[in-house]
């Protein structure tokens, strides 16, 4: 595996991406604030993006916010030149060969930000955990993502449970929580200056 991307973020936390080709661009918000690198990656991607917005599938979550919220992002990404739909995993639960096929076609993804325990399951029942790993070695596509989308990319989503509700379960296929992540970033905490 090599380094992808070595970043600090906000807080003293730096981010590092191990990968043999696929791409990331990962905020801890948004797009952050790095749009013109983004611009770039995009340029070497193969065609049509999707937007996940499952990690806003919360149980709390107010369906006219939660609207909003995915257009406004979808609106984001639009505003660079990108062609962009919306990719619901709640589809593909239990349809990963659909998923995969779906996912071959494209050249990225842009994964909202909200619950990620909510999104690890998401990931799970449709399998694209099992699909972006496999898919690691595509150097023609880009997973771009905050925060939720970000935090199920590490190895372990322990700590993500200070800030996201571990007990929410909205999908009934899934009544246990997830604990692993990815295992494809790895954050840590530190002083650097």
């Amino acid at each position: 595996m090599k380094v992808v991307y070595h970043f600090q973020l906000p807080g003293g936390k730096v981010l590092v991406c191990y990968n043999e080709a696929m791409k990331y661009y990962l905020s801890s918000y948004k797009l952050g604030n790095e749009t013109e690198k983004l611009k770039e990656m995009l340029r070497e991607t193969s065609g049509k993006f999707v937007y996940c917005p499952n990690a806003l599938d919360f149980t709390s979550a107010d369906p006219e916010r939660r609207q909003s919220h995915i257009e406004k992002d979808m609106d984001d990404l639009r505003a660079l030149g990108v062609d962009i739909e919306v990719l619901d995993l709640k589809d593909y639960f239990g349809k990963e060969d659909a998923l995969r096929e779906k996912l071959l076609s494209l050249g990225g993804m842009y994964v909202s930000g909200g619950n990620s325990f909510v999104l690890r399951q998401a990931f799970f029942l449709s399998g694209l955990d099992k699909i972006l790993l496999e898919m690691s070695d595509r150097d023609d596509f880009l997973y771009i993502a905050y925060s939720a989308g970000v935090c199920v990319l590490t190895p372990d989503m322990k700590a993500y449970a200070i800030t996201d509700d571990a007990t929410d379960f909205p999908y009934p296929q899934c009544t246990e929580q997830i604990w692993g992540g990815l295992n494809i970033c790895l954050l840590y905490t530190s002083r650097c200056v």
